[in-house]
């Protein structure tokens, strides 16, 4: 299995712990030393923070039954013990406040091979920001292109 197969079979494992919200599985391949630039604030999250099983749980559990996740346009470039990938991320599902959230957002995760096994060293999800002067994000954006 290539370097490549091997960071897809664990992105695949990541986004499906996601949907089930299954928290401990969804942290269990970030590294020990994970810095997250991620959609909700701060800015950046550290180690012990993104590392924390109870955060995440915190966050799915204000969504009702499974998320919905599908990457799309996926890239995956690895050399050596160092890889990075980037796709863009459709969630949409059901939330306990009786709304419904559907996006796509921008995904990025830089990685290195770790006692031989492929860790999440840094993450970045992002939204395009309007440029209309409002600082609002854009997040009802659907891709239209696919990512070459």
């Amino acid at each position: 299995m290539t370097a490549e197969d091997e960071i897809r079979r664990m992105l695949d494992h990541r986004r499906a712990a996601i949907s089930a919200k299954a928290a401990d599985a969804s942290i269990e391949h970030y590294a020990q030393d994970v810095i997250l630039f991620d959609l909700a604030p701060p800015l950046a999250q550290s180690s012990s923070d993104a590392k924390d099983p109870a955060q995440a749980q915190q966050w799915f559990d204000t969504w009702d039954g499974a998320i919905a996740t599908e990457i799309t346009d996926l890239v995956v470039k690895a050399e050596g013990d160092t890889a990075f990938a980037f796709g863009l991320l459709h969630m949409s599902g059901n939330r306990t406040d009786s709304s419904q959230s559907e996006f796509w957002f921008r995904t990025t995760v830089c990685l290195e091979r770790r006692n031989g096994q492929w860790r999440i060293v840094h993450e970045h999800n992002s939204f395009p920001m309007l440029m209309d002067g409002s600082g609002k994000a854009a997040t009802d954006l659907q891709p239209d292109t696919p990512i070459d």
